[in-house]
């Protein structure tokens, strides 16, 4: 590669860089908008060998590196335990808290109701993929990055994810010891989702308060008294997640 042609790969690798920065940090997520981070870290790294292709250490780690990444992916999965994915998931949730609303939004820098519940399990597999070594956990928290859902779309199962549990009249009038840490209650008209964090808290992002909050017992929300439909997620309550 000429002196020139690798000034013009580095300023580009730079820019690309920059620009998969910024759409990782925007909390909107759209149909194209995933294609697009997934072609440009697609790009750097491709950019990342061409320029150090001539490097051998930097060529081989980085060949190296990939190839890992790879094979983790896709490793066979094992059983996972359900509560310590439960306690990172109301975990996952909790952090979230004080972050603004934003419609459409999945991040710290902005997120919605239903951003909110995915962006927890999201989170939650990663971690514990992370800490138990399971393939499985990782390739679901992908699985959810990639695929959207919207609170009214949830009680029909979001492919398999979701478990419909029942219709309730309200929150307010069931027992709390019916609800189940992790449990999402998707009000009846579907515009909004909240999720149950134990002890009679549960958690949502508030579409009129604009930003993350925990409903303690005895709140007057108005979500906590309409009618909703309450849903658990599969993978806290079944031994294992489909490989």
């Amino acid at each position: 590669m000429t002196r020139t042609k690798y000034r013009a790969a580095m300023r580009l690798l730079i820019a690309l860089s920059i620009f998969a920065i910024l759409l990782l940090i925007y909390p909107v997520r759209s149909g194209i908008t995933r294609p697009v981070i997934v072609l440009t870290v697609a790009t750097i790294l491709s950019l990342l060998l061409i320029v150090a292709w001539k490097r051998r250490l930097f060529r081989i780690g980085l060949v190296c590196a990939l190839l890992a990444s790879m094979t983790i992916v896709f490793l066979p999965g094992r059983v996972h335990d359900p509560n310590a994915l439960r306690n990172a998931y109301i975990h996952s949730l909790l952090n979230y808290r004080n972050t603004r609303y934003v419609w459409g939004g999945e991040n710290h820098f902005g997120i919605d109701c239903s951003g909110l519940i995915r962006a927890g399990m999201m989170d939650a597999c990663f971690s514990e993929a992370c800490r138990s070594a399971n393939p499985a956990l990782l390739r679901e928290s992908l699985w959810l990055w990639w695929n959207d859902v919207a609170a009214r779309d949830m009680p029909t199962g979001y492919d398999g994810r979701f478990v419909r549990i029942a219709s309730i009249p309200s929150i307010r009038e069931i027992d709390a010891a019916t609800f189940q840490p992790g449990d999402v209650a998707v009000t009846a008209d579907g515009s909004h989702v909240i999720a149950y964090a134990g002890q009679g808290d549960w958690i949502e992002a508030d579409p009129t308060i604009l930003r993350v909050i925990v409903l303690h017992p005895g709140n007057n929300s108005m979500w906590l008294g309409m009618p909703v439909t309450l849903l658990r997620w599969h993978a806290l309550q079944a031994s294992r997640l489909t490989p």
